[in-house]
């Protein structure tokens, strides 16, 4: 897993050096390939430290691949949905399978082979509603 912290720290160590060795060199080639190298470190920072959270606005998910989203009207809330191409079902202006408009979306991570995929919960959902009973797959949970 990716140390967020220690990259931070890192580029901000590599920065104050390149600062250094552009102090000490009257080579102006050197110099603007230095200030270059350290734009780049300095980049590299703020994409590790974007959130994985993403605008429709900006982007959508593909249709059909499950994901987690929220809106801007409820912040601290996500659910799982799905963009689908249906024009008869019920969906938000860009195809999420919601009754309200969802205005950010992440991808869903893949945490193990012992936990259920979203189809997995789905499933399941449908083998509870129609009144099934789970015990083989008890073992596995969906956190």
């Amino acid at each position: 897993m990716m140390d967020k912290k220690k990259i931070e720290k890192l580029s901000v160590s590599v920065i104050a050096e390149i600062t250094e060795a552009l102090d000490k060199t009257n080579d102006a080639v050197l110099k603007l390939t230095l200030a270059n190298i350290a734009a780049k470190i300095a980049i590299i920072c703020v994409e590790v430290n974007k959130s994985p959270w993403v605008s429709v606005k900006d982007e959508l998910p593909p249709c059909d691949v499950d994901v987690l989203v929220s809106n801007d009207n409820e912040p601290n809330k996500i659910w799982f949905s799905h963009r689908i191409e249906n024009p008869s079902a019920k969906t938000d202006e860009n195809g999420f399978l919601n009754c309200f408009p969802i205005t950010h979306w992440r991808k869903i991570d893949k945490l193990g082979e012992n936990w259920l995929t979203i189809t997995d919960k789905n499933r399941y959902e449908q083998e509870i509603y129609q009144g099934y009973n789970r015990t083989s797959r008890c073992d596995r949970r969906l956190r």
